[in-house]
C-alpha cells in the first residue's frame, strides 16, 4: 500500500471565519474529491457515505460506496475493526449475514457528538498524486452534531492503529497550519515530513506516551511557561500526566482552535496577559468573544496584538515555543475586541491550531 521511505502531501486549508483545518483527497474510483477536517486528535478515519441521516447539509458530492469499483468491507474479525475497541463496535451487526463492522465514534465528553457507520476500505488519492490502496475508513451515514457541518468527513491523524499516518506507515508526518484563511497549508507523510534541522532554529522534544490511558493523542511534557522576560509562577507537576488514573498532561491537537490549559497554570496566565494589556491602555470587558467561550476579553483591536510581548511555551529536553501575540489572542473586529484564545481546563491541557499556526510541526 505504501512504500517505505516514500513521502506524499494532502493540501490543508483554514475555513473562512472559524478555527478547522480542512485536508482534500479523493476517495474510491472514479475518485471524487472530498474536504475533511484534519485532526491530531483522533484516529478514525470517516466520510459522510450515502444515504446519510444528519448530514444537513450534504457534501457535494456525497460519497457512494455502491458507485466506486474499489469499495471494500470489513468483518467484525478483522484487525481495523478491533482497532476499534469494544465499545465504539455495534456490537449487534457482528451477527448479520455478513457480519460487517459497525462503528459509534464519540467526540467529546458529552457523548451528543458522534459519526456512526461501516468499516470499510477504499482507494485514496492524494494531491501529489500518490495513490493508496486499502486504506481503512468509515463509511458514516448516520451524524450527531453540529461540528460536523459543511466538511466530508474527518482524517484521524492520532497515535492509533486507525489513523491515516499508521494506515500509510509514513513512519511521521508534519504539518504547518497557516493562520490566515488565503494562505494554503500542506500536510505532509514519510520522508517529506522530515525536518532539516540544518534549515533554521528546529528544536524538539519527545513524544510521551499516557500510561493509564490507551488514547490516540500526542503527549508532550511541558515544563513551564514565561511571558516576555519572566518565568511564571506555576507549580513543578501541574502539566503531569496523573499516575493514578492518566488525567492531566499535555497534547496538541490540529482540531481544537482555543488552547485549553490547566486550570492552575491558566490562571497564572491570564492575570499576566491582564496586566501587560492594563498596561498598555487597553481596557478588560466582561463580554467574552467566540461566542462567549472566551472569559478574557478587552476593548482592543489589532494594533495590541502585534505589540504584545511573546509567550514561550518550555517543553522537555530544551525546547522552546515562543509565541507572537497572534498566537494566544485572537481578534473579533466586528466587536471591538481582543480575547485570550486560551481557556481554562479541570483536565488535559490542550495546545490549539491558533496557538499552532505558522509552526511547523513534525511527529
Amino acid at each position: 500500500m505504501y512504500t517505505s521511505g516514500a513521502g506524499t502531501q494532502a493540501p490543508v486549508t483554514k475555513k473562512r471565519g472559524e478555527g478547522d483545518y480542512i485536508m482534500q483527497f479523493s476517495i474510491g474510483e472514479p475518485p471524487p474529491l472530498v474536504s475533511a477536517e484534519a485532526d491530531t486528535g483522533s484516529d478514525l478515519v470517516w466520510v459522510k457515505c450515502s444515504p446519510c441521516n444528519g448530514c444537513d447539509p450534504p457534501p457535494s458530492p456525497l460519497y457512494d460506496p455502491a458507485q466506486s469499483s474499489s469499495s471494500g468491507e470489513l468483518p467484525c474479525s478483522s484487525q481495523l475493526c478491533q482497532a476499534l475497541g469494544r465499545r465504539r463496535i455495534i456490537s449487534d451487526q457482528c451477527s448479520d449475514d455478513p457480519p460487517l463492522c459497525g462503528y459509534r465514534y464519540v467526540y467529546g465528553l458529552s457523548g451528543d457528538h458522534y459519526t456512526q457507520g461501516v468499516l470499510g476500505t477504499e482507494t485514496f488519492t492524494f494531491g501529489d498524486g500518490y495513490v493508496a490502496n486499502n486504506v481503512g475508513f468509515g463509511c458514516s451515514d448516520t451524524i450527531s452534531g453540529s461540528q460536523f457541518g459543511g466538511t466530508a468527513g474527518l482524517v484521524g491523524l492520532g497515535r492509533g492503529t486507525l489513523s491515516l499516518v499508521s494506515q500509510l506507515g509514513a513512519g511521521r508526518f508534519a504539518y504547518c497550519l497557516a493562520a490566515a484563511p488565503n494562505v494554503d497549508s500542506t500536510i505532509l507523510f514519510g520522508s517529506l515530513a522530515v525536518l532539516d534541522t540544518s534549515a533554521g532554529d528546529v528544536s524538539s522534544t519527545p513524544l510521551v506516551k499516557n500510561p493509564k490511558r490507551d488514547t490516540p493523542y500526542y503527549y508532550v511534557n511541558l515544563l513551564g511557561i514565561s511571558f516576555g522576560e519572566s518565568r511564571l509562577l506555576i507549580e513543578d507537576g501541574t502539566f503531569a500526566i496523573s499516575s493514578d488514573d492518566g488525567s492531566g498532561g499535555v497534547i496538541f491537537d490540529s482540531s481544537t482552535t482555543y488552547t485549553l490549559l490547566k486550570d492552575a497554570a491558566y490562571q497564572v496566565v491570564r492575570q499576566a496577559v491582564t496586566s501587560e494589556i492594563q498596561s498598555a491602555g487597553y481596557e478588560v470587558v466582561s463580554a467574552g468573544g467566540g461566542n462567549n467561550k472566551l472569559d478574557t476579553c478587552f476593548a482592543a483591536n489589532q494594533q495590541a496584538v502585534a505589540q504584545m510581548p511573546p509567550l514561550v511555551l518550555h517543553f522537555d529536553d530544551g525546547a522552546d515555543m515562543s509565541l507572537n501575540g497572534g498566537n494566544y489572542l485572537t481578534t473579533f473586529p466586528n466587536e471591538g475586541l481582543v480575547c485570550m484564545a486560551i481557556m481554562s481546563s479541570s483536565d488535559v491541557s490542550i495546545i490549539g491550531n491558533i496557538m499552532q499556526a505558522n509552526f511547523r510541526l513534525s511527529s
